[in-house]
């Protein structure tokens, strides 16, 4: 079976080796929470049960909020690192897009949140989302450089 590049390399940070058991965050919207699934069926549970079968050992924890944009993540970071994890997946913006906020406000969220991360001594996966056409070009375009 093949398996796609991207489910590769969100795994990759997952095989280093560790003394103790290490812990991933999953910081994001309801995407990441889940809305509207049972709590096994988020993508946050999905894989650690992948983890888990696969001997990995690391502790997932989901913090992802429904309708959360990302001053709301970021407005959450002292939460998130307060059992310093050493992975941060970061699935956060669509609600910024969906809303039409400006993009300057979405990219210096995220400038923040990755700094802090790197302050913490946190790895990041970051994930991208993309708007429908009917935003317009110019703000789809905006959106989409960041």
């Amino acid at each position: 079976m093949h398996r796609p590049l991207s489910s590769l390399l969100l795994v990759a940070p997952l095989v280093l080796p560790a003394q103790t058991p290490r812990t991933v965050v999953f910081l994001g919207d309801s995407l990441t929470a889940g809305l509207g699934l049972a709590r096994k069926d988020s993508f946050p549970a999905l894989l650690e049960a992948r983890i888990r079968s696969a001997g990995l050992g690391w502790r997932v924890v989901n913090a992802g909020v429904s309708g959360d944009t990302s001053a709301g993540a970021r407005a959450r970071l002292d939460w998130v690192f307060r059992d310093r994890p050493d992975l941060l997946f970061l699935c956060i913006g669509s609600n910024d897009g969906l809303r039409g906020l400006p993009v300057k406000e979405l990219e210096a969220n995220l400038r923040a949140i990755l700094a802090r991360a790197k302050q913490e001594g946190c790895r990041v996966v970051l994930a991208g989302a993309m708007l429908p056409e009917n935003y317009g070009s110019q703000y789809r375009e905006a959106f989409r450089a960041v």
